[in-house]
């Protein structure tokens, strides 16, 4: 149980390379604010197995900001509930999620959260080249009056895959068009 209102557990830009395993750990962030579950700020390897991170007033429950370049991330099993479930900034980085939830709980009137966000965060260059991989598991969206909001949000250079198996409630801020042709990937 987190009752501190900023990071529940805080890996920062100046560990760099750190490996971070969490396995069959809950963490409750139960004050009437807290700003980030797991933030996750190096561009190393973080895997989450069997892991609830949840709170009412939780911004984001996974956070990887702009120092997780080419940072590995492997969710397994696992449920993320926030205003935004995941939220990634980290360039080149590779997410890989299992039978897990992402819940985005969209409970202000000011708008723009989402249960997966790769945003620029006003960077041109935030989230550029990363690729998120989303087998089975639910991605749900809804805002505050219980009507879908939006699932995932992508503003950069980025692509992220989700399977047949996975089921989603919300929907996308960009329609975008993926073509792969022969090995080569084109974004409409």
């Amino acid at each position: 149980t987190y009752e501190g209102q900023d990071r529940a557990i805080d890996v920062t830009n100046d560990a760099e390379n750190t490996n971070l395993t969490l396995k069959n750990v809950t963490i409750d962030c139960v004050a009437s604010y807290c700003q980030r579950g797991v933030n996750y700020n190096t561009n190393g390897a973080l895997t989450l197995e069997s892991v609830i991170i949840k709170g009412k007033n939780i911004s984001y429950a996974l956070n990887c900001p702009g120092y997780s370049d080419n940072a590995k991330v492997e969710i397994i099993n696992s449920n993320l509930t926030g205003k935004i479930a995941l939220n990634l900034w980290g360039k080149k980085m590779v997410v890989n999620a299992k039978d897990s939830f992402f819940t985005s709980v969209d409970n202000s009137t000011a708008e723009g959260y989402a249960a997966i966000s790769l945003n620029n965060d006003g960077q041109d260059n935030s989230a550029t080249g990363t690729i998120v991989n989303i087998v089975g598991g639910k991605i749900i969206a809804r805002d505050e009056n219980g009507d879908e909001a939006t699932a995932i949000r992508l503003e950069t250079d980025a692509q992220v895959n989700v399977s047949s198996t996975t089921e989603v409630v919300g929907n996308t801020v960009q329609d975008v068009a993926i073509v792969t042709y022969k090995g080569t990937t084109d974004y409409y």
